[in-house]
């Protein structure tokens, strides 16, 4: 998750460069106010820490996404290869099962973190201080 805010000068969204775990522990470091420069305009905001939101990271989903499928593919290819291969076309249930697994386990793994993630993302943002 990244932490964001709209500038009170272009209204554009800007990043914040720190990581918290969630909304109180930032407003105990920071204690209510924030000073933090915007990207865009390069103007000097003092916002509140309820005006700060987490978003999803967007770089960090596609290579994740990338990672999974990259995996899917070496996976499957990996049990066919090593199972299915050089057999009649009577593969059996084993093959089949093993490279649906080699295809769902990675999805899942990805699945429940994405989840997790947002979840995340919505406690942040629901719990203002």
């Amino acid at each position: 998750m990244r932490l964001a805010f709209i500038c009170k000068n272009c209204e554009e969204e800007s990043q914040l460069n720190f990581v918290v775990g969630d909304r109180f522990q930032l407003l105990a470091k920071h204690r209510g106010n924030y000073s933090c420069q915007c990207a865009k305009c390069g103007a000097l905001n003092e916002i509140h820490v309820n005006r700060i939101y987490a978003r999803n990271n967007r770089p960090l989903l596609i290579i994740s996404l990338i990672f999974t499928f990259s995996l899917m593919a070496y996976l499957a290819n990996h049990f066919y290869l090593n199972y299915v291969s050089g057999r009649s076309l009577n593969i059996g249930l084993r093959g089949i099962g093993i490279v649906c697994a080699a295809l769902v386990i990675p999805l899942f793994v990805w699945s429940e973190l994405y989840s997790a993630e947002l979840e995340k993302i919505g406690q942040f943002n629901d719990h203002r201080a």
